[in-house]
């Protein structure tokens, strides 16, 4: 995304968990005030405490990409644009699971499952417990990824 030209920032997280610091995007945006669009975003718990930073700061941010993720809790009427990224094959944010949640963005949310992904090659981190196996590799999902956001940004 950055070789694209885009700000991306990662935070650092109490103990590596969104959920567990889901206003990190603060001290982000207050230290670049040249930036006039935010979208946030993140993967599995990380998606889900990005859609509760963005509800509570609409005038601040203007969508949210989730990553094998889905809401915290309902953005339908939200002004919010929305992006879902999810795996075929994934066993934790199952397809079952993205599919329901289409009930809790906005109608004109974009979903973008990727054939044979899973769960964990969108972090990067190897093989989870309760994952399914993916043929693909951690670097080709994540490139299928990056393909979506840019083309939804």
């Amino acid at each position: 995304m950055a070789e694209e030209g885009g700000f991306v920032a990662i935070p650092s997280l109490c103990l590596n968990l969104g959920i567990a610091d889901i206003d990190a995007t603060e001290t982000i945006i207050a230290a670049h005030p040249d930036i006039e669009r935010w979208v946030v975003g993140g993967h599995s718990l990380g998606g889900s405490a990005a859609s509760g930073y963005a509800l509570e700061h609409e005038e601040q941010v203007e969508g949210v990409i989730f990553l094998a993720s889905y809401p915290i809790s309902t953005m339908a009427d939200s002004n919010l644009r929305v992006l879902s990224v999810s795996g075929e094959r994934d066993g934790l944010a199952t397809p079952a699971d993205i599919e329901a949640s289409r009930d809790n963005v906005p109608d004109d949310a974009v979903f973008h499952q990727i054939k044979d992904g899973n769960h964990a090659n969108f972090g990067m981190y190897g093989p989870q417990d309760g994952d399914n196996d993916s043929p693909l590799s951690a670097k080709e999902q994540l490139d299928e990824t990056i393909d979506q956001i840019i083309e939804w940004l």
